[in-house]
């Protein structure tokens, strides 16, 4: 039968109709992150149970575990009782085909009317067609049992109550179901133009997009936008080769779909896009201009910081933080390293402990180097530096000196540099220039995990061993960026 859940592996991590076909087919291809799932698994129950227990007296309905009908018949006795609040009741449709779990179904003393109430670990649900389209199943084979439509709640990861919240129409939903269940039985993969940022969070990602660049295919060309692809596809262009026999006037030349517009590339994006391959077919880098070092730095001058966070991305974790790493490491001179990196205390404090002992530790740098260069990887920490500065305020105009002395790799690399990677993120750049990890697992998924272990740890043992985790993995976070700077000086400056 078919789920509310069968909708998130069509819309997430971001949409995807080959996930769908793979899901069904060849499910032995997925690479799954075990950690962090039962580590979300954790968190949703944490916060289904916290909600539950404020909505008074329950009723679940008991059954043999995976006979769903037996469910859905005791469910129906638990409504025709008018119980007050059902949860977890077993829904299914007249025919058979679809079937709901809704967490809570709550009856209206004043209409003797069900409503339903889903929990989430989402904090804004403004960017989950999955939810939507779940909650809209839930309310079409619940007012075919009830007779009525129901109305339909959310409750949000951090307690706020969406009501009504509004799914989309009946038709609208069969549309979505029909396509899954036409993509879940096509006989061939179906042909879905793969990307670095689309594809590096799916369980397929080894699968689909290994495989394009071991094929070179022109999905892996940076900045090449998925119309461009199909267009291309639809003129026999496949591959990076294929790309450079066509040269650069034929594809400005190239008409795709843009949203509900059809434009060329052009000579501007088709420019960009050209060495962009040639720089992947001859697996070299290209100069576009000399780079200007922070702080009127030249080649090889010290001390600088090198800086990177880690964030929790999803505020419904429950970790009381959003920074739990603020990790920085000043380079001396030469080999001379020094990590500073702060990792946030636990408890509902932590966070803004966490930003209290970075400033303090930024502070401590400045009073012995000065205003040193501050180099990170991308808009990120400037941005988080923005948010704690909301929060907390800047006492002693620590962080606005920080932020004075910030330099972005990133953004010196983009306006110097064309790299022979997928991506121009740091842990393709890295790799690049050659460096080199000790763990064999890293990540921010990973770290996460690493943290939440931490703070839950039973004993200090534990905790010190998984600390010592995780400022190992931060540290080669700051090595790495570090490697890409030195190699920039050597080979750009």
């Amino acid at each position: 039968m078919f789920s509310p859940s069968y909708f998130r592996e069509l819309f997430q991590p971001n949409y995807c109709e080959k996930r769908i076909w793979l899901n069904a087919n060849c499910p032995e291809l997925a690479v799954k992150d075990i950690e962090f799932i039962e580590m979300v698994q954790e968190k949703g129950l944490s916060v289904e149970k916290a909600h539950v227990q404020t909505v008074g007296p329950i009723e679940e309905p008991e059954y043999p575990e995976g006979d769903m009908s037996s469910g859905f018949e005791e469910t129906l006795r638990l409504i025709n009782s008018k119980t007050p609040t059902i949860y977890q009741g077993v829904l299914i449709s007249g025919d058979g085909k679809f079937t709901a779990i809704p967490d809570l179904l709550i009856i209206n003393p004043k209409t003797n009317k069900y409503k339903i109430q889903e929990i989430k670990l989402a904090t804004n649900v403004d960017n989950h067609p999955e939810i939507e389209y779940g909650v809209g199943l839930s309310k079409i084979i619940a007012e075919e049992i009830l007779g009525y439509p129901p109305i339909t709640e959310i409750v949000t990861g951090d307690g706020n109550l969406i009501s009504p919240f509004n799914v989309p129409d009946k038709p609208d939903i069969l549309v979505i179901i029909n396509k899954i269940n036409e993509l879940e039985n096509l006989e061939q993969e179906p042909i879905e133009p793969v990307g670095w940022s689309k594809c590096k969070e799916c369980q397929y990602c080894d699968y689909c997009y290994g495989r394009a660049w071991d094929n070179r295919s022109i999905c892996t060309i940076s900045g090449i936008e998925k119309g461009m692809v199909r267009a291309l596809w639809e003129n026999g262009v496949n591959n990076w080769d294929e790309i450079i026999n066509l040269g650069k006037d034929e594809l400005y030349g190239v008409k795709f779909q843009h949203g509900s517009q059809i434009q060329r590339i052009g000579p501007t994006r088709g420019d960009k896009i050209f060495k962009q391959t040639e720089c992947l077919v001859n697996g070299s880098f290209e100069k576009k201009s000399d780079l200007i070092l922070p702080n009127g730095y030249q080649k090889g001058n010290r001390p600088i910081v090198i800086f990177d966070i880690e964030n929790a991305v999803f505020d419904e974790f429950e970790l009381y933080v959003d920074v739990y790493i603020w990790g920085l490491m000043t380079i001396v001179s030469g080999n001379k390293k020094e990590q500073n990196t702060v990792i946030t205390p636990s408890g509902d404090q932590g966070d803004k402990e966490g930003w209290v002992q970075f400033l303090s530790t930024m502070n401590r740098i400045f009073e012995t180097y000065g205003d040193i260069p501050i180099v990170h990887f991308s808009s990120h920490e400037t941005t988080k530096i923005n948010n704690y500065i909301d929060l907390y305020g800047d006492k002693g105009n620590i962080a606005k000196r920080v932020k004075e002395n910030m330099w972005d790799l990133y953004r010196g690399i983009l306006d110097t540099l064309i790299l022979p990677v997928p991506s121009y993120g740091l842990k393709q750049v890295e790799k690049f220039v050659g460096f080199k990890r000790s763990q064999e697992e890293y990540g921010g998924s990973w770290s996460l995990v690493k943290y939440n272990q931490y703070l839950q740890a039973p004993d200090a043992e534990t905790s010190n061993k998984i600390l010592d985790e995780i400022k190992t993995y931060n540290a080669e976070d700051l090595l790495a960026t570090y490697a890409v700077y030195t190699w920039l000086e050597e080979n750009i400056c």
